[in-house]
């Protein structure tokens, strides 16, 4: 099964989190819990990739994925409109999970992933 994130792992340079992301996709139809955490962990090395690669970028001072992503450096690089989709793993696991009343564990999945 081809994955969104495929083309991560035809470039040597994204190998510290292709494969991280191409799994996340994997097993959404397995699992979308087990994706949720594995797209967090996708996204961590991905983010900690940007710092290694990007010397204008300066290291907060602890390596967790939400100091990273909120120093004022990283926020002005990243486009507008997408530091709300990054920051989403992060905000969501500080706050009491969404219930929805459906049998479908599916329903509201588009809205909740594009807040």
């Amino acid at each position: 099964m081809r994955t969104n994130f495929d083309f991560l792992l035809q470039e040597p340079r994204f190998e510290t989190f292709a494969e991280a992301a191409v799994s996340a996709e994997r097993v959404l139809s397995i699992s979308p819990a087990l994706c949720a955490t594995a797209c967090r962990t996708a996204l961590e090395f991905a983010v900690k990739w940007v710092y290694s690669v990007d010397d204008t970028l300066s290291r907060p001072y602890e390596e967790t994925l939400a100091a990273l992503i909120h120093t004022n450096d990283f926020r002005d690089m990243v486009p507008q409109g997408l530091f709300p989709k990054i920051n989403s793993p992060i905000s969501s696991s500080r706050s009491k999970p969404k219930k929805y009343c459906s049998n479908n564990p599916f329903q509201n999945w588009n809205e909740t992933i594009n807040h």
